[in-house]
């Protein structure tokens, strides 16, 4: 119901340890696909969905990507809150905290 009220999703990923973050903006879908969803299954999925891949709650989502945005952070932790700490004190944004790019899809 959300989907077909506002299709525009966000998908985003951490991984904190390595300080690598990504989102991905797009316009998401539900796919109707029995057997699609079998492939996908895992065991682990029935704590959440014990009636297993065929459980009416669960659905598969297809994102098509209009955008994403990653970023790689290059500093130590330590160097990191220094520059925020510095960026809130001035009121200035934190320059060269790493690598950020954006990738659109046409």
């Amino acid at each position: 119901a959300d989907l077909q009220r506002d299709a525009a999703v966000n998908v985003a990923y951490a991984d904190t340890d390595a300080d690598d973050y990504v989102s991905v903006s797009g316009t998401a879908a539900l796919v109707d696909d029995a057997a699609k969803k079998r492939e996908l299954w895992s065991k682990m999925n029935e704590a959440w969905f014990p009636g297993g891949p065929d459980d009416p709650d669960v659905a598969l989502v297809r994102v098509d990507i209009t955008h994403a945005d990653y970023w790689q952070a290059k500093d130590s932790k330590i160097t990191q809150i220094a520059k925020m700490a510095k960026a809130a004190l001035t009121g200035e944004p934190p320059r060269d905290m790493g690598e950020h790019g954006r990738v659109e899809m046409r």
